[in-house]
């Protein structure tokens, strides 16, 4: 039972809900209810809203309550005060009264509608001016946007105009005519509703001014185009393309409907010729590589300036130059092989996005490493190259100047930049009288070589004394590329490359010398092909040494001849307190010798000591010894006498202080850092043997 009388309940609200949602339309939140309930006229429809009082462009939902199947049409009894959709939307757009009334078959339900004006006024408005400001050209026709805004509303209106100076403007047919040039005030005026109001007049200030336009034109091959700019080339072709390096340039000002020519200058005049076709015509041609403006001017009978701007832009062609260029940068550029004419001139010259100073085929500022050099644009009267691949350099070296230049004291006390050869040197060059180096820390007596020497694969012949080509090698130094024919003094300690007097033990960066061959014509004990005093933070790489006239020599038997194949003094090992800033280390190291010796001996001459060192495979000569330290930190190894030292004791070959003040055999050994491949230094007694190891080091023959 409790289950029929809840079913029978569900199915009457379900009736009842559909009853009256039949003509429910809007929200019904507008207006006002004089009820304020659901009124029916016959129990069957009823409206949300009975009467409403509305202000001018209110809407008002009425929504309808019907519960029959015949459609709801609405009506308004008056049209001109409100009208109403098929929803019950209602607009007020007119004052007065009327009905709006819902119908559905014989029922129907009426709502009274009263629209007034309300407490608002309404305002006319210029829309789109800042600040109550019409600028207008002679010849200008505009038509104004003017509306009366009432009740946040905006409404169309029949509006008219009142000027102060009909001369300047008039306005008719629903424009503001500009006629001449001057000030006017203008007043709107708006006709809307009946009102009569001051704030149905709007006052705006209307300032004409004269009727410029401008008619620039480009004409390139032919070619006419509207623009205020232009690009030309420098040349007309270059590397089998061609390129406009022309145009005629046109440019005319209209003035309230007069046209006239301009005349042209241009601001940077060095880089155009101006050639006048005719009134307002001129053809331009390229005179220099960069931007300008040409400036078209016209100046009225009243004196008033008409001018505009066109943009120029003078280009030279680019293209990449297949080859290498070799850069002095102490000699022009040779153009005429570069760019095919010598009649070529460089207007402009980059490296690395920076701008270099040009003169007569000159170039500075270039930044020089050899084949590292980095890559340069030049442009020219005749086109232009990106050189990717550029060896540059500061002097060429020839027998005529190559003592001059390296000769230390002479002009700059520090010899730096970038030295080569481009030819072989073959009759041997007296540097006897070479001066030694200096260093002085902060001082401007200071006198070395820090430059590059690269010589290309050249052989480079010299007579050598105590301080070799080079006098003294510091930071940064670099030997390289070349084949040293040595011939050395009988009178005095000679060395090949330099002495390194008073440098050596101060260097913070690395000396580099890489492939190169070393030969001698003659030899004596107090002979060193490379330096007197061995540089910390040496760096070698791939160095072939062939020392010829040593059968005259005695045989090594004692570090008291000081006889050695590289370097007098090498003391680098003692250096343990800068061990931080070694970066030294050799890699690729032959060295032939006609006998056996160490490759560096010395006697300190400040103690008794001996520094000793030997190539890495000629530690069978050192009999039996045993490793101190330092093996594969540095380039070398200490070595000290172990048990059961044989006859030919290590004393024989290096005395030292180590341990206290015990004074013990000891010597070195050229090895290798862990981190050098091929490290080391090897000593061989002839090139043949040397040659069943190896037959080339470098771009060296072993020969």
């Amino acid at each position: 039972m409790k289950k029929i009388i809840l079913f029978i309940t569900i199915v009457l609200s379900i009736f009842s809900l559909a009853l009256f949602a039949g003509c429910k339309n809007g929200d019904g939140d507008n207006g006002s209810n004089s009820s304020g309930e659901e009124i029916s006229a016959d129990g069957k429809l009823s409206l949300s809203v009975v009467s409403s009082d509305m202000i001018f462009g209110d809407e008002l939902n009425i929504i309808c309550f019907y519960g029959g199947q015949e459609d709801v049409k609405w009506t308004s009894s008056d049209e001109s005060v409100a009208i109403v959709d098929n929803d019950g939307s209602v607009s007020a757009v007119g004052v007065g009264n009327c009905d709006v009334t819902a119908k559905a078959g014989d029922l129907s339900a009426v709502c009274k509608i009263s629209v007034s004006m309300g407490d608002y006024l309404p305002e006319l408005k210029v829309l789109h001016l800042k600040d109550d400001e019409l600028v207008l050209r002679v010849g200008d026709n505009f038509e104004p946007e003017v509306k009366v805004m009432f009740n946040k509303a905006y409404y169309d209106c029949e509006i008219g105009v009142i000027s102060d100076n009909d001369d300047i403007i008039e306005y008719r047919d629903g424009k503001v005519i500009a006629k001449s040039e001057g000030e006017v005030s203008a007043t709107f005026t708006g006709a809307w509703q009946n009102f009569t109001s001051d704030r149905l007049n709007k006052e705006i200030r209307i300032k004409v001014i004269k009727n410029v336009g401008y008619n620039n034109s480009i004409v390139i091959d032919g070619e006419t185009v509207p623009s205020s700019s232009v690009e030309i080339s420098v040349v007309p072709d270059w590397q089998g393309k061609n390129y406009p390096c022309e145009a005629e340039v046109a440019s005319f000002v209209t003035v309230n409907g007069d046209t006239y020519a301009c005349d042209f200058t241009a601001e940077n005049a060095d880089l155009l010729n101006i050639e006048k076709i005719e009134d307002g015509k001129i053809r331009v041609s390229a005179n220099g590589i960069g931007e300008t403006v040409l400036i078209a001017k016209y100046v009225g009978t009243d004196g008033k300036v008409y001018e505009t701007r066109i943009s120029v832009e003078v280009y030279c062609p680019v293209e990449v130059y297949d080859g290498q260029l070799d850069f002095c940068a102490s000699e022009p550029i040779d153009v005429a092989s570069v760019f095919g004419t010598q009649y070529a001139k460089i207007l402009s010259a980059t490296q690395g996005g920076r701008v270099l100073k040009t003169e007569f085929n000159y170039i500075e500022g270039v930044k020089i490493a050899g084949d590292d050099t980095e890559s340069m644009t030049l442009l020219t009267n005749v086109g232009g190259f990106i050189f990717k691949n550029v060896f540059g350099y500061d002097v060429e070296l020839t027998k005529d100047n190559i003592f001059d230049e390296l000769e230390l004291g002479k002009g700059n006390l520090i010899k730096s930049g970038y030295y080569i050869l481009n030819s072989d040197i073959t009759d041997a060059v007296d540097f006897t009288s070479q001066n030694k180096s200096v260093y002085v820390a902060g001082g401007a007596s200071n006198t070395y070589f820090c430059g590059t020497f690269d010589g290309r694969g050249h052989t480079f012949s010299a007579k050598v004394a105590e301080n070799g080509v080079f006098g003294g090698l510091f930071d940064g130094a670099v030997i390289k590329n070349t084949e040293f024919i040595f011939e050395f003094s009988d009178k005095t300690e000679s060395c090949g490359l330099a002495k390194n007097e008073g440098t050596f033990n101060y260097h913070s960066g690395a000396i580099k010398l890489n492939n190169l061959s070393v030969k001698t014509t003659n030899y004596y004990t107090n002979s060193y092909t490379l330096f007197g005093y061995c540089s910390f933070n040496l760096e070698m790489h791939d160095i072939y040494v062939n020392i010829t006239g040593t059968e005259a020599l005695p045989e090594y038997t004692s570090v008291e001849s000081e006889m050695a194949a590289l370097f007098h003094y090498d003391v680098t090992a003692t250096m343990a307190s800068n061990d931080s800033k070694f970066k030294g280390g050799f890699r690729n190291i032959f060295v032939v010798t006609g006998k056996f010796m160490p490759m560096a001996c010395c006697k300190w001459p400040y103690n008794k000591y001996t520094y000793v060192s030997y190539a890495k495979n000629d530690e069978s000569y050192l009999g039996n010894f045993k490793a101190t330290g330092y093996d594969h930190i540095y380039t070398y190894c200490h070595v000290v006498a172990d048990a059961d030292n044989d006859e030919k004791t290590l004393a024989y070959y290096g005395l030292m202080k180590y341990g206290g003040n015990a004074v013990r055999p000891f010597a070195w050994i050229f090895r290798s850092r862990a981190d050098i491949t091929d490290g080391g230094i090897e000593r061989y007694d002839s090139a043949f043997e040397l040659s069943k190891k190896i037959d080339k080091i470098g771009d060296w023959n072993v020969v």
